[in-house]
């Protein structure tokens, strides 16, 4: 779930630069998740893997999305 916040804030930065906005980062967080379901029970440090999430819903400064890893699912909500 830490990678998929950490994902959410990346976009969230890159889609306000696309907007003409600034692109630093600022202090988010991670507010709820919802629907999660787990293929393994932990992942080792170190593990390189992909996280995809797409946008559910936004209203400033709340969002969702849903987000999926090889190993997890689900959505979460964020406070920007």
């Amino acid at each position: 779930m830490e990678a998929a916040a950490q994902a959410a804030a990346a976009f969230e930065a890159l889609r306000r630069a696309g907007a003409g906005g600034p692109a630093e980062a600022r202090v988010g967080y991670l507010v709820g998740a919802r629907d999660a379901a787990f293929d393994a029970p932990w992942v080792a440090a170190g593990h390189a893997f992909e996280v995809r999430v797409r946008v559910d819903g936004i209203a400033p400064p709340l969002s969702r999305y849903a987000f999926e890893t090889p190993f997890a699912r689900g959505s979460i909500s964020t406070y920007l």
